[in-house]
């Protein structure tokens, strides 16, 4: 297997470090005894900061600058016990303070840290200057760029060491006699621990490659957006060393985005596919760009696919509903053809035959005749009622709900919940499922009581139908799926539930609702 450079020196340069370590405890163990009326708590303690600070150097791998710092401030700590090295690790943490993952070469707030690890490791001014250095190099990285958690937990600890050395220096200059001696080194040894434990804090949110998983490949996408945009996008801020840097693609007739400094990237064509806008100096070298280009075709190609894909379904959508409102036209005229015309000259028939009747000649035949015609009349006027009515739309639902209820030989109890009001297509979609699960519920469910609900909920129209019956109804059948289609198309959901001996209940949920202000009774 392949083995990245390096990676093969990293056990041996642990091994060294804590070996390194252990041999400045051992000593510095051994100088902070043989110092008149130590105890050795005291010595534990001092020594526990050092080898506290070494693990924490060893727990910041995955940023080696930052790992180095604490690991020089550990080692100043133990050595500080042998040899009189003053402030010398103040001057490593603050650094590594200062040092974070969104630096930039030469910006103020390095500038700013290497000035402030200077003095301290000087050791002028000892905690007066020390603890100034570290709020001001705290407040620098609160107000810089980076990852908002890192930012937050790296100015905490600076904040926290610098408000001990000042509150010490305070002590010890104003009311010394009156506080215990031993209490302010004991404070500013907890301080720096909870320094060092802040920064290991910091660095699990930003470096640790699981966490860094977690949050590209896992975290919310920004509207607008997709993961591979955003993973490119965090990709180009690292290698450009550009935190504010921001990834615009093109699509399909979007003009050209203006007012920042861009970097366009073109399709092998020509075309212009995305733009980088950022003011990083390093775009201007050729291969730079060159290799910024290679990586951003491919995130706007698969954008401009993906975008034209969504434009064809929602035609396809678009021309589903307008299919099946045709077919709802057409069978709307069908039917007003029916009612109008079929109805009409089956009656005018029965009702001249009627008087015959009486005759005994013909009235076999006319009672037989006028059997199949009123059988036939039945028939049309079924067809008829199984077409939603043509008054569809503006809460004209709720009427042909309650049509559906009556006709049917169940015994079907309809709830309305306020009257609710919507375009004829999703009244009809409601209408459709209302009489499926009630021709249904006779049929097949073996049901005596069923249950109708239509109401408005977060403006959508929600039809529910449901039966006592035996249940186990298949939702992948012709009918359901067909009902399914009809209100997906509709811009709705539909479920069905039906456990077997458990009934069978419909729910159909269709935008596009607008409650109307009179109340049903």
């Amino acid at each position: 297997m392949p083995n990245p450079a390096g990676t093969g020196a990293v056990p041996y340069v642990t091994a060294s470090a804590v070996l390194v370590t252990g041999v400045l405890a051992v000593r510095a163990w051994q100088a902070d005894l043989s110092v008149p009326g130590a105890t050795a708590g005291r010595a534990a303690l001092d020594v526990g900061v050092g080898v506290g600070l070494a693990c924490a150097a060893l727990l910041l791998r995955s940023h080696p600058v930052r790992a180095a710092l604490v690991g020089l401030t550990a080692a100043t700590w133990l050595l500080g016990s042998v040899h009189a090295l003053g402030t010398l690790h103040h001057g490593f943490l603050v650094l590594a303070l200062g040092t974070t993952t969104a630096s930039r070469p030469w910006t103020g707030r390095s500038l700013t840290a290497a000035a402030a690890a200077a003095v301290c490791a000087w050791g002028g001014g000892g905690q007066l200057v020390s603890g100034t250095l570290c709020v001001v190099v705290a407040a620098l990285v609160a107000t810089g760029a980076g990852r908002g958690r890192e930012r937050a937990l790296t100015a905490a600890g600076g904040i926290v060491l610098g408000i001990v050395l000042l509150a010490s220096w305070a002590l010890e200059r104003f009311a010394w006699a009156r506080i215990d001696p031993q209490a302010l080194p004991i404070t500013h040894d907890l301080a720096v621990v909870a320094v060092a434990g802040c920064l290991v804090a910091a660095s699990r949110g930003s470096g640790d490659p699981v966490w860094r998983v977690r949050r590209g490949l896992l975290a919310p996408v920004p509207p607008g957006q997709d993961r591979r945009q955003v993973l490119v996008e965090d990709l180009l801020r690292t290698a450009l060393r550009d935190p504010d840097l921001s990834l615009v693609l093109h699509g399909p007739g979007e003009p050209p985005v203006e007012g920042r400094p861009v970097h366009v990237v073109r399709a092998e064509s020509g075309e212009e596919v995305a733009v980088v806008l950022s003011s990083s100096p390093l775009l201007e070298d050729a291969g730079v760009a060159a290799a910024v280009a290679e990586a951003v075709r491919p995130v706007a190609a698969s954008a401009r696919l993906q975008h034209e894909q969504e434009h064809q379904l929602e035609e396809l959508r678009r021309s589903r509903t307008r299919l099946i409102a045709a077919v709802d036209d057409e069978r709307a005229a069908i039917v007003e053809l029916l009612r109008s015309d079929a109805l009409r000259r089956l009656d005018e028939v029965i009702e001249a035959l009627a008087p015959l009747t009486g005759a005994r000649a013909v009235s076999a035949d006319v009672e037989t005749a006028l059997e199949q015609l009123a059988r036939a009349r039945a028939d049309v006027l079924a067809v008829a009622q199984g077409a939603p009515p043509a008054d569809l739309g503006d809460g004209a639902i709720e009427h042909a709900v309650r049509a559906l209820a009556e006709a049917s030989p169940l015994d079907v109890d309809v709830m309305v919940d306020g009257s609710v009001a919507a375009e004829r297509s999703i009244e009809a979609a409601a209408f459709y499922v209302c009489s499926e699960a009630l021709t249904n519920a006779a049929r097949h469910s073996g049901a005596g009581q069923v249950r109708v609900s239509l109401s408005e909920q977060g403006g959508s129209l929600v039809l529910e139908v449901s039966d006592d019956g035996r249940g186990g109804a298949d939702p992948s059948g012709s009918g359901l799926r067909g009902l399914a289609d009809r209100v997906e198309a509709a811009g709705g959901s539909l479920t069905v539930t039906s456990p077997e001996l458990g009934g069978t209940t419909v729910v159909a949920r269709l935008g596009g609702v607008s409650p109307r202000s009179a109340a049903t009774a």
